[in-house]
């Protein structure tokens, strides 16, 4: 069924949504077998949130990212989403429901509609990677109101290429396609040097169907952990030095970078064109975000770990690892440093807890490992 502009089912409640609005919307279409199959406008809801949600963080609140995760699949559906694929995809209470009940009726949610036109070009420019709220709020201070006229007015050349690369960098990148990265990154960096060794961290590594960068873990026997000398850490930045070039002249590396340093590179990605037929045709294929990492070889348990995920679970580990006087981050487990506080989670020099794979973590945690 097409949607065909239906009248508020919520009202004109104002401004953000409520877990009771929510439950409202959805008891109200449930009961209803023709609404359920109406046709949503799922790009502008997707869009909707977005801007709510950096217009949210500007302010400190929480952005609707976990939310705009669960959608995005839809848009690949076979046929237009309808209203009872996204019941099977959110939560009951799901404050999403108010922007899905405003294009019901065809308009913006309340929220984006009071925006001013400088609030909205605020939340807009803190969509763009390296646009944070102050940068954010200064460019529009300064006459800025589109992406060309934030590109135009910055000096900083990461944020040129995260306007020139915005709509790709907000797409989610299909597993098959990170599948397709992995395997390229591995067999260029082999053809490099056989003892180059690397992992796609993050969603890739939890098996999930979509990711929103690719976060690239290497390492080398060369750099053998955080407290070696001089030589080793100097080693380690030429592997990443050498990494970086055989990427770039693979193709795999699109741009220049976002940000770069001696142990991690920041840039786009993008799977070069292989069509021979169209040898002077532009690669179709979009920029992806990837962080490039070189971990020191007795890290990698750690780093697999903490570059994995998810966040709730790292947060109990570290949280476990407390309570027993060690110190857990992406690098190590040893014994907490005396008065330093839980976020940096440092350990004493000499206590490090080198461990062959993931599961001695959990063993030296107490904890049942979890595959």
């Amino acid at each position: 069924m097409k949607n065909t502009c239906l009248p508020h089912l919520l009202g004109s409640l104002y401004p953000y949504p409520t877990v009771a609005d929510a439950l409202l919307l959805r008891g109200h279409v449930s009961s209803s077998s023709t609404l359920m199959q109406v046709v949503v406008d799922l790009p502008s809801i997707l869009e909707d949130l977005r801007m709510i949600g950096s217009h949210a963080s500007l302010n400190g609140l929480q952005t609707y990212s976990s939310i705009i995760r669960t959608l995005y699949p839809l848009l690949y559906s076979p046929q237009p989403a309808t209203l009872a694929e996204v019941f099977s995809a959110l939560s009951p209470e799901s404050i999403a429901w108010r922007a899905i009940d405003s294009r019901l009726a065809g308009d913006e949610p309340n929220v984006l509609r009071a925006l001013t036109s400088e609030q909205r070009a605020a939340a807009l420019f803190h969509r763009v990677y390296s646009v944070g709220p102050i940068k954010a709020r200064k460019y529009v201070e300064d006459g800025a109101r589109t992406l060309n006229e934030l590109r135009e007015a910055t000096t900083y050349k990461a944020i040129k290429l995260g306007v020139d690369h915005f709509e790709d960098v907000e797409r989610f990148i299909p597993r098959s396609e990170s599948t397709v990265f992995s395997n390229l990154i591995s067999t260029t960096l082999q053809a490099l040097d056989s003892s180059l060794s690397s992992s796609l961290l993050g969603s890739f590594r939890r098996d999930s169907p979509w990711s929103s960068d690719l976060d690239l873990a290497i390492w080398h026997p060369s750099y053998q952990s955080r407290a070696a000398g001089k030589e080793e850490h100097e080693a380690a930045s030429r592997v990443l030095t050498d990494v970086v070039k055989g990427l770039r002249e693979r193709g795999i590396l699109s741009t220049e970078p976002l940000a770069e340093g001696k142990k991690k590179y920041i840039g786009f990605a993008r799977l070069p064109y292989t069509d021979k037929k169209a040898k002077k045709a532009p690669n179709p294929n979009r920029h992806r975000r990837i962080d490039i990492r070189i971990c020191p070889a007795q890290s990698v348990p750690y780093m697999l770990f903490g570059g994995t995920g998810d966040n709730k679970l790292q947060k109990i580990l570290r949280a476990r690892a407390l309570s027993l006087g060690l110190a857990l981050n992406e690098f190590g487990m040893g014994e907490k440093k005396s008065g330093r506080s839980v976020v940096t989670m440092e350990w004493k020099e000499g206590s490090q807890k080198v461990v062959k794979d993931e599961k001695e973590i959990f063993e030296i945690l107490g904890l049942p490992w979890l595959e």
